[in-house]
């Protein structure tokens, strides 16, 4: 078999940032500038929004199982994601799952 390790440290927000947010106060544009775009933004409701931010720090493993099938990619580290909820524009919740 074949294997192919490489450190991966991917994610689409700046985890320094997540002090900054401020229930009650943090509007999505404010969210922005603090965290960047988020990875998956939902519709709770009319006024209600979810946003999804993910971070990753590890390493892939790349195996070469059969060349009919290609490569099978595994993920060993750390996934970091962060959900905020917003109603008419406002963070009124966000938690951190480590």
């Amino acid at each position: 078999m074949d294997h192919e390790n490489y450190v991966i440290e991917s994610g689409n927000f700046n985890k320094a940032g997540i002090g900054n947010l401020e229930v009650g106060v943090s509007t999505k544009q404010s969210v922005i500038k603090i965290l960047g775009e988020p990875k998956i933004k939902n519709t709770i409701s009319e006024t209600e929004d979810v946003w999804i931010y993910k971070h990753r720090q590890g390493s892939h493993k790349k195996t070469r199982i059969l060349v009919v099938f290609g490569f099978n990619k595994r993920y060993f580290g750390k996934e970091q994601s962060v959900s905020l909820i917003f109603k008419e524009g406002i963070l009124t919740k966000y938690s951190i799952d480590d």
